[in-house]
């Protein structure tokens, strides 16, 4: 018993319903290109689009880095009395370029800020 499928049992299977003639299989082919190629376009700007905007992330970091940490290294160098004096503490100053850390001191109130009431 041979099991292969001869051509024309392979003829014989293959539907003919919908069989298409070769210009409109090629305009088909050339309409899957065009939205292939528009699909990968825009994947690809998309892909720069992240990519730069990573790079740019990472450069404002490496930019901003010496500032922040001078910035730091003062704060640690004032006293309990100064930083309570501008509404910190002194575990405040790990957290102070936080961005978080930033927008929730803005909506405190100042009487809170440093724990303590406030004398006028």
């Amino acid at each position: 018993m041979d099991a292969r499928i001869t051509q024309s049992e392979l003829t014989a299977l293959r539907p003919t319903i919908g069989m298409r003639d070769a210009a409109e299989r090629e305009a088909l082919r050339v309409a899957a290109t065009t939205q292939g190629d528009a699909l990968f376009a825009q994947n690809l700007r998309q892909g720069l689009k992240a990519t730069a905007t990573a790079v740019a992330t990472l450069v404002r970091a490496v930019v901003t880095f010496p500032a922040k940490r001078r910035a730091y290294s003062d704060l640690l160098a004032l006293t309990s009395r100064e930083l309570a004096d501008i509404g910190l503490t002194r575990a405040d100053i790990p957290r102070v370029f936080d961005p978080d850390f930033v927008a929730a001191k803005r909506k405190a109130p100042v009487a809170l800020r440093s724990g303590r009431p406030q004398h006028a």
